[in-house]
C-alpha cells in the first residue's frame, strides 16, 4: 500500500515518447520541436476516501482508517487500457503478496472527512481487502467526546467496512478495487457499538454501520497536453446543482 505523504503517486502511460518525471512532466524540446504531444496518464493505484454523513455529524467523527489484506505491489500497465479508457477488472501481478499487517492513517483532531490520504494497489474480490474505521462518539452533539476510562482521550470504537455494495434487498455484493478509481465511503448511520480493538473488528462480520459507496472512475480525467514548455492537465472536480431553477445572466460559459 502507498500512503499519500506529499510525494507523487505512481502513474503509467502507453506513450513511447521519452518522458522524464521531475517535478512534473518535461520533454526533450530538441526532439519535440513545437509539436503538441498528448500523453494519457493513468494512476496505477486506487484511492480511498471516507466521510461522515450529515445525519450523524456531531454524533460521530473519524479518528482512524486502517487498510487490511492489501496487495503489496501492482502492475505498471494494464493492456486493456490500450483499447479502452475504462477498466472494470484489476490486473494483480502474479508475485503480489497479501500484506501481513495493516496500514493506518490517523486524524490528529478527528473530523468528518478523510480524503487524499490513502492509496492502494488493485485488489480482486478473492483478496478480501477491507477497511477498519475508528470513530469517536459524542453524547452532546459534538460539545464533548466520550471518555469512559477518563484518560483524557476520547474513546474510539472500531468497525469493519467491506469493499462491497448493498442493494435494496440488503444483499451485499463485493467488488474489485481497480486502478485509477476513487472509492468514496460515506458513513450514514451507526446502529450499534463497535469494537474496542481494531483487530477484533477486522476478524468480525460486518455489523453496526450503514455505508454508502460511490465508485468514481477517473479514467477520463488524466490527459496531459504539453508543447514542450507549457503543461495543461485536467483534474476531477465536483459541483452541486440546486433542485430549483437558477438563471445566470453573465459570468458563465
Amino acid at each position: 500500500s502507498l500512503m499519500s505523504t506529499g510525494t507523487y503517486l505512481p502513474m503509467s502511460s502507453p506513450s513511447t515518447q521519452k518522458v522524464k518525471v521531475v517535478e512534473g512532466l518535461k520533454f526533450n524540446q530538441a526532439e519535440k520541436g513545437n509539436q503538441y504531444e498528448v500523453i494519457r496518464l493513468v494512476r496505477i493505484t486506487a484511492r480511498v476516501d471516507m466521510k461522515i454523513g450529515s445525519a450523524i455529524t456531531g454524533k460521530y467523527r473519524l479518528k482512524t482508517v486502517m487498510l487490511y489484506d492489501f496487495n503489496d505491489r501492482g502492475s505498471m500497465w494494464n493492456p486493456a487500457l490500450n483499447t479502452s479508457t475504462t477498466l472494470n477488472a484489476p490486473l494483480v501481478p502474479g508475485d503480489a503478496v497479501i500484506a501481513d499487517a495493516p496500514v493506518s492513517v490517523t486524524l490528529d483532531e478527528g473530523g468528518t472527512e478523510f480524503t487524499s490520504k490513502l492509496s492502494m494497489f488493485e485488489s480482486a474480490i478473492a483478496d478480501k481487502t477491507c477497511l477498519v474505521v475508528g470513530l469517536e462518539r459524542s453524547i452532546d452533539n459534538g460539545a464533548t467526546w466520550v471518555d469512559a476510562d477518563t484518560d483524557g482521550k476520547p474513546d474510539v470504537d472500531y468497525f469493519k467496512v467491506l469493499f462491497a455494495k448493498k442493494n435494496a434487498s440488503d444483499v451485499i455484493t463485493p467488488f474489485d478495487v481497480v486502478r485509477n478509481h476513487r472509492y468514496e465511503f460515506t458513513i450514514t448511520g451507526v446502529n450499534g457499538n463497535g469494537f474496542k480493538e481494531p483487530e477484533d473488528a477486522y476478524k468480525s462480520v460486518i455489523a453496526g454501520m450503514d455505508v454508502d459507496i460511490i465508485d468514481w472512475d477517473e479514467a477520463n480525467m488524466n490527459v496531459v497536453v504539453t508543447d514542450g514548455i507549457h503543461i495543461l492537465s485536467v483534474t476531477p472536480g465536483e459541483i452541486t446543482l440546486p433542485k430549483d431553477e437558477v438563471k445566470y445572466t453573465d459570468g458563465f460559459n
